[in-house]
């Protein structure tokens, strides 16, 4: 049955898809309280317009957007087979692009819509053109996860459904999607809400504490141990969050292998086992099953974490959220500087400047997803500070700016895309490459593990076990601890000057100065 079932699930998926229909979305609005509103129209001839056509979230009465700027003569949206045509006609709306350029007749592909396509309205409201699922969102931001995406909607359902049972959860994600957020919301929807969440980022633990971090350990057990609770005690009758598992060791999968068959734990150093009730949820941005392939994570392990699966989109993949997360960030960054009017700043002609920032946001691929968008708004307030009126504000000189940060993004896409070629081709074996070549790329990238393990076209996890395994990479804790003091030293504690001059990673170095109290 579960072999039919599994079988039968790509068509299913292919029968999602081909739901999906015509949206148009609120990207911005003067009212902020409208972005993320959206209309899925009925028939292939939209008319836009003040009146026409309404706007809503799921359970709340629809509404027109009523903006005294925006005229009730409508323009038109009308489908032309595969693709849709935006017409101003008569109306004297006027309609123009993310780059200024005004609109009379427009056709937009299936290939732009799956993307979105924002366009602006009267230099006042911002609507994004796109395809989606039949589905609503019933607010812009329950559990704490701002959206309106069929993603983020598909998210929070699922988070419903299995916050309140005992299952092990696994968040998949790229870096910076909001993985830990949805950690935190399936555990303030369970039944252990009442106690604290314990979160523990893997990729930090020292390897030579692993024992001691999980599980705790007594006085005694080793020079300078003490009676100290490990992560797993912390969790008892809660849930442990375990961020970047694909980074764990062979060493830590043993360990978390035996903890969860059983269900039982012993600390460093003690004679009796330990019974705790702990609800494990992990997150990774890496691929599990090639590093099952490498060898370098352990099957057991995956099918017991990945009771159940959570798959956040990149940010890239649901432009439709760019606007509610621009709005949220905006208006507590603005107001932790004293700035909460400039947000709602428009000269005499109406004309907003936020809606072509918002508008061209909608533009940018974000491969640092929610986090990289997070910096730029505050930078931008940053920005603002000075000037009484956003209407004062260098908007040429900052547009400049976003336009250096689209072409870094399209480029970092670039990146990103052929990075998945690879993958599709296959990740290299560690045991075809040599030390010397893994030194070599060490060095090229100020050995920042991430990317040496890029250009080797091997996993993070890979790299760890290689240069534990090398003559050539010295470990941070083999390091004496004068030398240590004085690389910081002489260095004046620029970590960059460090890693080149001791040849270590960056993360563990800078574990060892907080050991050492050099931080």
């Amino acid at each position: 049955m579960l072999k039919e079932t599994l079988q039968q699930l790509p068509v299913r998926l292919l029968r999602c898809r081909a739901k999906q229909r015509f949206t148009l979305t609120i990207v911005f609005h003067p009212d902020l309280n409208r972005i993320g509103q959206q209309c899925r129209p009925e028939t292939n001839s939209i008319e836009i317009s003040r009146l026409f056509p309404l706007f809503g979230f799921a359970g709340e009465p629809l509404q027109p957007l009523s903006d005294p700027f925006v005229s009730r003569a409508p323009v038109l949206l009308s489908k032309q087979g595969d693709s849709w045509r935006l017409e101003r006609k008569q109306s004297p709306i006027q309609l123009s692009d993310a780059s200024h350029q005004l609109i009379e007749r427009r056709d937009f592909t299936a290939q732009q819509l799956h993307q979105g396509v924002p366009v602006i309205l009267a230099g006042r409201i911002v609507l994004l053109l796109h395809l989606s699922l039949d589905v609503s969102a019933d607010s812009p931001d329950p559990m704490g996860l701002i959206g309106v995406s069929d993603n983020l909607v598909d998210v929070r359902n699922t988070i419903s459904k299995v916050a309140p049972l005992h299952s092990p959860v696994l968040i998949r994600g790229e870096s910076g999607t909001g993985k830990e957020l949805v950690a935190k919301a399936i555990h303030q929807q369970s039944p252990r809400h009442q106690h604290k969440l314990v979160s523990v980022n893997v990729a930090a633990m020292p390897k030579e504490l692993i024992a001691t971090e999980l599980f705790g350990s007594v006085k005694g057990a080793y020079t300078g141990a003490v009676d100290r609770k490990g992560c797993f005690q912390q969790a008892d009758n809660s849930s442990l969050f375990l961020d970047e598992i694909g980074e764990a060791s062979l060493e830590m999968q043993v360990s978390l292998l035996r903890a969860l068959e059983a269900g039982v734990i012993q600390a460093v150093g003690s004679q009796h086992p330990q019974q705790v009730d702990v609800r494990v949820i992990t997150a990774t941005d890496a691929d599990l099953q090639q590093l099952i392939g490498d060898e370098l994570f352990r099957m057991p392990l995956l099918q017991r974490l990945a009771g159940l699966v959570i798959e956040i989109l990149p940010l890239r993949q649901r432009a439709e959220d760019i606007g509610c997360l621009l709005s949220y960030f905006l208006q507590r960054r603005l107001a932790d500087t004293a700035q909460e009017n400039k947000l709602h700043a428009a000269d005499q002609e109406g004309y907003c400047y936020w809606a072509w920032f918002f508008a061209f946001c909608c533009q940018l691929q974000w491969p640092g997803n929610i986090r990289q968008l997070q910096n730029v708004v505050t930078q931008l307030c940053v920005g603002l500070m000075g000037y009484k009126t956003v209407n004062q504000f260098d908007w040429l000189s900052f547009s400049d700016g976003l336009a250096h940060t689209a072409i870094t993004a399209l480029q970092s896409q670039a990146s990103i895309n052929e990075v998945s070629s690879i993958y599709t081709r296959g990740k290299r074996k560690p045991s075809e490459i040599t030390d010397e070549e893994m030194l070599t790329a060490l060095e090229n990238n100020h050995w920042q593990i991430k990317l040496a393990a890029q250009a080797l076209n091997i996993s993070r996890a890979a790299l760890y076990q290689k240069m534990d395994a090398s003559e050539l990479v010295r470990r941070v804790s083999d390091i004496p601890a004068t030398e240590i003091e004085r690389c910081y030293l002489d260095s004046r504690g620029d970590m960059e000057k460090m890693v080149n001059q001791l040849h270590v990673s960056k993360a563990a170095l800078k574990r060892r100065l907080n050991e050492m109290g050099l931080n």
